[in-house]
């Protein structure tokens, strides 16, 4: 096939690049950060493409959540828009990569955007776009381009320790394992997720000293979309406690 991936130079996107190609597809690249690309922002070069694809992957978004802004979050938006309808005049299949933070939109304005994004899909695929939605869970794994969570932890920086929530991780390889079976099984949603760690568990696992914890926010509203269809993808092969016990045997 001749695949499309969107944020295709950033820690998931490079990844799924190296397996697809492994898979001997023809794979392009669209990234803010690929020194080729010119225009303001992806969208508008997707839309005035003219390849046409078999497939596209769209991960690219201003990802960082402490810095997305209003603009940040319209560009999220806009981007995924014109991907669509691209595939609406190309009969090209997408694959959406939203965010478990699409459940808490009110909580900041990238939750905000993936949440407004999935919306944009569903009405989308009411009018027959082939488009498939994948919720990712908290990301890590080796060479990520931006620090992560688990990043964060590693290198004992400080980060807000809310005391009512658990995370879930999932390793980036399993991440790839999963997204290339909703492309192949034609899943509509998925949750792609694996491990659920509580604050305290945690605090264990990193050997964290001396931490303060807080409650979270008052405006952080739960909202569940409807993920009544999701399917349970392939088993991951990575463990969190593995990975952090890996890094350490690797830094000393």
């Amino acid at each position: 096939m001749k695949i499309l991936v969107t944020g295709g130079s950033g820690f998931i996107g490079k990844h799924l690049v190296q397996r697809l190609q492994k898979l001997d597809h023809i794979v392009d690249i669209m990234d803010y950060i690929n020194p080729n690309f010119e225009c303001n922002y992806i969208g508008q070069f997707v839309e005035d493409c003219k390849d046409k694809y078999d497939l596209i992957y769209n991960l690219a978004a201003h990802s960082r959540v402490d810095r997305c802004e209003l603009h940040d979050a319209v560009d999220n938006i806009e981007t995924l828009g014109r991907i669509l309808e691209k595939s609406r005049h190309e009969k090209t299949k997408v694959i959406f990569t939203s965010s478990w933070l699409a459940k808490f939109p009110h909580s900041s304005y990238y939750a905000y955007s993936k949440k407004s994004c999935e919306d944009l899909c569903a009405l989308y695929r009411r009018i027959g776009v082939n488009i498939q939605v994948a919720r990712i869970s908290n990301v890590y794994g080796n060479n990520h381009s931006e620090p992560t969570i688990i990043d964060r932890l590693l290198n004992n920086e400080d980060i807000p320790i809310y005391t009512k929530y658990t995370r879930n991780f999932i390793h980036v390889s399993d991440v790839v394992t999963n997204l290339i079976e909703i492309s192949e099984n034609n899943i509509q949603y998925a949750e792609i997720s694996h491990e659920t760690y509580t604050i305290d568990e945690l605090v264990e696992l990193f050997g964290l000293q001396n931490v303060e914890k807080t409650d979270a926010p008052n405006n952080i509203v739960r909202f569940y979309g409807d993920m009544s269809n999701c399917n349970i993808l392939s088993k991951p092969k990575f463990n969190l406690k593995d990975f952090v016990l890996n890094y350490r045997y690797f830094k000393c």
